[in-house]
């Protein structure tokens, strides 16, 4: 489930500003002068309150969702007495409010076709997107740019919709990097998990722990440490075109987790989770390689212009004697 936090969705803040209520939440002239036609006070404050707030959020909020610093905001700028407070308890009358604000906003509540349209464009971004809480983003941006002024779904039902897609292509994904095994890797993948006899630990627990630091001295055992993790098979083939993004969260998921835990983990998911692990141990240990290779050549490089130009200078020196004029020659 994504955290509200983490998510563009509109909502109001535990502490709400001065400069976002002088910004967000003042009644124009206009808007003050349509709801004072109304004979009571209670009723003028709620749609007010109602109506910035729905402006702001992108939806219609119920009175009893409104932070009482927006209410008093509200209440001050249009000098309304000390006390009053909305008039909007029953649920009759505050549905007619929320159409008011609606028809007012010119927000178009039809939660079906909001639905849809956040669907369409989660779906079209789940491949490439890892966190539900992305999803959540792309379809409020989606719901923005529609062409109707539609109301938002609560997050509740955007959060529900974005796990649940995010399931069903996690789901795909997985099948298709193991479908791309044959059944000797798959079985070499899952002999990952197991304790050989001799040995400490499983090679899944090994290819997590981190390399010594990669200096030259230590370049035998990092080659003996790269032939060991390629020798487990083509990671970067199974793993295919999968995105980037989602390579690397199922990397991360298998990271944290022990091997008690990844058995724990059902098919195709664990063999999936272990292959993109794989993939990243196999490109960090070859780049380490290179790395270390680099600064090794550099470092010959370096030494070898040294010599060179002192081979040069002694050239030099060696020419300058052989052309000069003879001692006591005019």
């Amino acid at each position: 489930m994504a955290s509200l936090e983490r998510t563009a969705y509109p909502r109001f803040k535990r502490l709400v500003s001065e400069r976002e209520l002088r910004e967000f939440f003042t009644p124009s002239a206009e808007e003050v002068a349509r709801e004072r036609t109304h004979d009571r006070p209670g009723r003028v404050l709620a749609l007010l309150v109602m109506l910035k707030s729905a402006a702001r959020l992108g939806r219609v909020s119920r009175v009893g969702e409104i932070p009482e610093v927006v209410v008093v905001h509200v209440r001050d700028q249009v000098r309304l007495a000390v006390g009053t407070v909305p008039e909007a308890d029953l649920g009759r009358s505050e549905e007619r409010y929320r159409s008011a604000v609606r028809e007012r906003l010119e927000l178009r509540h039809r939660p079906g076709e909001a639905r849809a349209v956040a669907e369409a464009a989660m779906r079209a971004a789940a491949p490439v997107k890892a966190h539900t809480a992305d999803l959540v983003n792309v379809a409020l941006e989606e719901l923005v740019r529609h062409k109707e002024r539609l109301e938002l779904p609560a997050f509740s039902t955007l959060d529900r919709m974005a796990s649940r897609i995010r399931s069903e292509v996690d789901a795909s994904q997985c099948e298709a990097i193991v479908a791309r095994m044959s059944d000797a890797a798959r079985e070499r993948v899952a002999g990952m998990l197991e304790v050989v006899e001799g040995e400490y630990q499983s090679l899944f627990a090994w290819i997590k722990q981190p390399a010594r630091r990669a200096t030259w001295s230590r370049f035998r055992a990092h080659v003996e440490r790269m032939e060991r993790v390629d020798g487990l098979g083509d990671a970067v083939f199974w793993v295919g075109k999968t995105p980037p993004a989602k390579v690397a969260a199922l990397a991360e998921q298998a990271r944290v987790l022990s091997v008690g835990e990844m058995k724990d983990i059902a098919e195709p998911r664990r063999t999936a989770m272990t292959v993109c692990l794989l993939a990243q141990v196999q490109a960090v240990v070859r780049d380490e390689t290179v790395v270390m290779l680099s600064k090794r050549m550099s470092r010959h490089l370096k030494r070898a212009q040294e010599e060179l130009l002192e081979i040069e200078k002694r050239q030099k020196e060696t020419t300058e004697q052989l052309l000069a004029p003879p001692s006591g020659t005019c």
